[in-house]
């Protein structure tokens, strides 16, 4: 076995359809020390939905069964842990995100030039709550993904999102029922957990489903219109690979919420299982298989099992995971209604008992960080293959994902939604400006 090392994170190469960075996390309580990490296996379709992990600390099992049968011996769904009184400390040892987070390697800050054109292919609608969630998920998969090499493909990768980020917001954030009943839901699911599941299992066979069914909300129907699109633009082994991936994510919060309600805090007990939950809640699987929907390149097997790119794309699976938690802690900590212990920043602090923020901010960025400089690291690994197609698509695919890893950080950086003006981050506070001038951002053009 080949040991490789990369600013203090290693790598070790298996020969072996294995590739798996050690885990140990080295952050020291001041920055700027490196932290290594864990990634998490990548989900596969058909296995327990909720399972034991391998972490030793992790005995218990989390069955939806068992939380379904919790949530419903309580009667009472206003659980939600309170937030929790940080300590003080000074605001100044905080780490500017921006400026600590833009490393080297990284591509700059670049927006699909389909941009613009893709709020034109947004069908009518009588609800402008959906208008906006298109406006704000269009605008990310423009940074996410702004390599995207048509409109329409931007339209429908910005329109599953609106699709996966809804049902969170509605079922499980804020549990919207006023919403719910706009959209033709009946709101009553709120109330049980397996009514909800039986819902989500609803979309999921509409999502794969050619044929049109009748007496379908607003959302059922979406869904099914967006599954014809995305099979249209793909072929059958891709959109099998996207239909596990969506349903993976919406069965994934669905866990982690009603966990949270009868304080199983199961997959938040250490960072290693906490990745794994979290890549899982963050779509950070969907994240890498819609870089092919968005190049139109679909991987042929060989490459996407190759050790070396499964690893990539667990690489940034964790980094785009990690830097939604970055921004969002803020809006966790100040919205009530949030979960605001499933946070990496939160998770650290638990770990190190009596760790003030600024400690437990710089040791998240520093994770972040080596996760990103080993994605780096492996991508001077890839192989080359005897078709030039294969290798073209190859790297094609890597610089795709690599465009997530910027994206991602950059839109996160602008967007108002993670914005306070109590929020601990300085460069948050400022409710009206975007961090990064327009003017600052390049719109990409590829043919």
């Amino acid at each position: 076995m080949e040991t490789s090392f990369h600013n203090g994170v290693s790598l070790h190469y298996q020969s072996t359809r294995s590739l798996t960075p050690s885990f140990a996390l080295l952050a020291t309580p001041s920055p700027p020390g490196l932290a290594k990490y864990c990634l998490s296996t990548p989900f596969k379709h058909g296995t327990s939905l909720c399972k034991q992990f391998d972490s030793p600390s992790s005995s218990k099992q989390c069955s939806p069964l068992r939380v379904q049968r919790a949530a419903a011996d309580s009667k009472e769904f206003a659980g939600v842990q309170g937030v929790k009184t940080l300590a003080k400390y000074d605001e100044k040892e905080l780490p500017p995100l921006v400026a600590s987070l833009a490393i080297e390697g990284l591509p700059p800050c670049q927006e699909s030039m389909f941009a613009d054109e893709a709020l034109l292919k947004w069908g009518p609608s009588n609800l402008l709550e959906l208008e906006s969630y298109y406006d704000v998920c269009k605008s990310f998969i423009s940074f996410a993904h702004c390599g995207t090499v048509s409109v329409d493909r931007l339209a429908a990768a910005s329109a599953l999102c609106v699709y996966m980020t809804l049902m969170d917001d509605i079922l499980f954030d804020s549990q919207d029922g006023v919403l719910l009943k706009k959209l033709g839901i009946d709101a009553s699911i709120l109330g049980s957990p397996e009514r909800i599941r039986e819902y989500l299992h609803s979309l999921d066979v509409l999502f794969r489903q050619e044929e049109e069914s009748q007496n379908c909300d607003q959302i059922q129907d979406m869904i099914w219109k967006l599954g014809n699109d995305f099979r249209e633009m793909s072929n059958p082994e891709w959109f099998k690979f996207c239909a596990d991936a969506t349903a993976d994510f919406l069965y994934a919060n669905y866990e982690s919420y009603f966990a949270n309600l009868v304080g199983d805090s199961t997959n938040v007990m250490d960072v290693e299982s906490y990745i794994q939950m979290r890549t899982r809640t963050s779509a950070g699987k969907l994240s890498s298989l819609i870089v092919e929907f968005c190049n139109n390149l679909f991987l042929p097997t060989e490459i996407r099992e190759h050790p070396v790119v499964q690893q990539l794309k667990i690489a940034s699976q964790t980094y785009y995971s990690l830097i939604n938690d970055v921004f969002s802690y803020s809006k966790e900590l100040i919205d009530e209604s949030q979960h605001s212990n499933e946070n990496i920043i939160s998770v650290l602090m638990d770990e190190g008992e009596g760790m003030l923020l600024p400690q437990a901010a710089w040791k998240a960025v520093n994770l972040i960080n080596s996760v990103a400089h080993d994605f780096m690291e492996l991508e001077t690994q890839l192989p080359t293959w005897e078709d030039d197609q294969w290798n073209s698509d190859a790297r094609r695919y890597v610089e795709g994902l690599k465009e997530v890893l910027s994206g991602n950080l950059y839109w996160h950086s602008m967007n108002k939604r993670y914005r306070h003006s109590e929020a601990p981050f300085l460069e948050l506070r400022d409710v009206n400006v975007p961090y990064l001038p327009k003017s600052d951002r390049k719109k990409i053009v590829r043919n």
